[in-house]
């Protein structure tokens, strides 16, 4: 896999040099050449694959076996990646996250939660003129311009849309709503995520703080369970196992939402955690039938990596179980109200522009009921779930290529 990501990442910083047709093929190729891996399901060897020039040189539809290792908790930070996006997002995160530095300003390690929003808002709310009135708010947001946030906005509306459903149906996940303003075609209001930081950013800070300590002598990646453990303490403390909880519903909400909704580009730039333990997704740019590089990069129903499971306490631990029994009862409320959600999703793409749309709005409503699976029975759909959507999304080797893409050409942990 690391030898499929340098690839792509070589593709990426040459793609300027190249006709477009010609990196739409190459880029292809590669992606066809880790389906045919994931298919197979081979245990490859370094060094037997094709070399990027030999797949430039053959750039078809055909599939090559492209070999390579996995990227996994073990994998050493390297430092010659191109680093500014992941740079980028992290000091999105110090503005709008709810985090601070100690210490050193420009040390990206000494990042922490910081001052909690609820403090942060009786704080300003005693030093205002307006704070005795009833209706007083304080609210976060990013002022946004050019981009179109049209297709946020309605992300955020299907969200909501899930969320009551669940609510009505008494379904114990938990779900981040958000509200976008929409002031122009290239314009708008954002809610920040208050008291929440990417992963990406975790990984980062945890990372460099243990190199920098000299508890990381082969600099090895953070995980998200390292992330709990300072987080929230000893996994026999109350307030880890309400940490795991928090992480369990919230994971099997997106988890469902992600995969009804086909949330793409989910870089753990998009994947934040709050203070609570809950993971929530942000930035839905590529949804229903659009994806990054208009190439089917995941392709596994949504994503659930090791560092999730692990979380989770491991495949067959209780709360593992009981994630899987949530994604169960989720996905049943929502096949409940699929009429009503792809009535929607066809109502707003009449004449839309939405880059979600690009499939058109037929293919769009008809792929959309397809993944609800109508035609199966109660139980048959729980046994879809636990084995086509769960057990394909699973440490996905889909999933891993295209983190470890990102974490080579953006410097995305």
């Amino acid at each position: 896999m690391r030898t499929a990501s340098q690839m792509l990442a070589q593709l990426e910083a040459t793609s300027g040099k190249r006709p477009k047709q010609e990196v739409a093929a190459i880029r292809a190729k590669i992606i066809a050449s880790m389906q045919s891996l994931e298919e197979q399901s081979f245990d490859l060897d370094d060094g037997q694959g094709p070399t990027f020039d030999t797949i430039i040189a053959k750039a078809t539809a055909q599939n090559t076996i492209v070999n390579g290792a996995d990227l996994d908790d073990e994998t050493p930070l390297d430092s010659t990646i191109n680093a500014s996006a992941g740079v980028e997002r992290m000091e999105n995160d110090f503005k709008t996250g709810g985090i601070q530095r100690k210490g050193d300003r420009d040390d990206p390690s000494a990042a922490v939660f910081g001052e909690a929003w609820h403090a942060k808002k009786e704080r300003i709310r005693r030093s205002s003129p307006y704070g005795w009135m009833k209706n007083w708010d304080l609210v976060s947001v990013i002022v946004k311009t050019g981009a179109d946030l049209r297709q946020e906005a309605f992300a955020c509306q299907l969200i909501d849309v899930c969320h009551k459903i669940w609510v009505d149906a008494g379904v114990d996940v938990w779900v981040k709503l958000m509200r976008i303003l929409v002031t122009g075609e290239s314009s708008g209001l954002i809610e920040t995520i208050t008291n929440g930081v990417s992963l990406h950013s975790i990984k980062r800070s945890l990372t460099l703080s243990s190199i920098e300590s000299g508890q990381n002598p082969r600099r090895r990646i953070a995980t998200l369970k390292d992330h709990f453990a300072k987080a929230f303490g000893s996994p026999d403390s109350d307030t880890y196992k309400a940490g795991v909880d928090a992480f369990k519903r919230s994971l099997a909400a997106y988890s469902m939402i992600s995969y009804v909704l086909q949330l793409k580009d989910r870089h753990n730039g998009n994947v934040l955690i709050d203070n609570e333990g809950h993971i929530i997704h942000i930035d839905f740019g590529f949804m229903l039938s659009n994806s990054p590089g208009s190439v089917g990069f995941e392709a596994a129903p949504f994503k659930l990596t090791h560092e999730y499971v692990d979380v989770l306490g491991g495949l067959g631990s209780p709360e593992y179980e009981d994630f899987k029994k949530l994604c169960k009862k989720a996905f049943q409320a929502l096949r409940r109200s699929a009429d009503n959600i792809i009535d929607l999703v066809a109502m707003m793409g009449r004449d839309s522009k939405m880059p979600c749309y690009a499939a058109g709005v037929a293919t769009v409503t008809t792929n959309l009921r397809q993944r609800f699976q109508l035609q199966l029975s109660a139980d048959d759909a729980e046994h879809f779930v636990e084995n086509d959507i769960i057990g394909k999304s699973i440490g996905s080797y889909y999933t891993r290529l295209y983190d470890t893409f990102q974490y080579r050409t953006q410097g995305i942990y």
